[in-house]
């Protein structure tokens, strides 16, 4: 029987776009650079999406086919973070700042990491398995409901490149 992952087993985490010799085969040490690479897990609520959707497809047939094909052409992918914001904007400890400095501008990009399993404080190891899209950020949206918290919408615009189910190395 299959257990269920807790909450806190999942880490999310932005990274510079250019921290990666090869975004294809990142490394362990890459993603836990303390200066290109931001853990935000505990300020994003937990109804966020950061997953692949369905993919382009075509089904243009050559002579040799002969029956109906269908051929996978783009992947596709989405992704929307919902943070939390902190009263005193100054306060650069802050886990909520930091993720309301990384995404309050448009136009800039970034490769947003998913891992699922380990606990959320754990480091990036090898054999641990992530996902990275690469998103550029559009103007946020500041959530100020009544009675509720102060909350910011990260909008993700996806830029095509993506690395899913990757084991890290070292």
């Amino acid at each position: 029987m299959p257990s269920k992952l807790l909450r806190g087993n999942a880490k999310i985490s932005v990274v510079d776009y250019g921290a990666f010799a090869d975004p294809t085969h990142p490394t362990s040490a890459e993603l836990n650079s303390a200066t290109l690479s931001f853990d935000i897990s505990c300020a994003v609520l937990d109804d966020y999406t950061l997953n692949l959707t369905d993919s382009d497809t075509d089904d243009t047939l050559t002579v040799c086919d002969i029956g109906n094909v269908q051929s996978r052409t783009f992947t596709n992918y989405e992704g929307e973070l919902t943070g939390l914001r902190d009263a005193d904007i100054t306060n650069s400890a802050s886990v909520y700042n930091t993720f309301y400095h990384l995404f309050q501008a448009p136009d800039i990009k970034y490769w947003v990491v998913k891992r699922i399993g380990p606990s959320q404080a754990t480091t990036y190891a090898a054999g641990q398995v992530i996902s990275m899209y690469g998103f550029t950020t559009d103007y946020p949206t500041n959530n100020a409901d009544d009675g509720s918290m102060l909350s910011m919408t990260a909008n993700l615009k996806p830029t095509g490149d993506v690395n899913v189910n990757y084991t890290l190395v070292a």
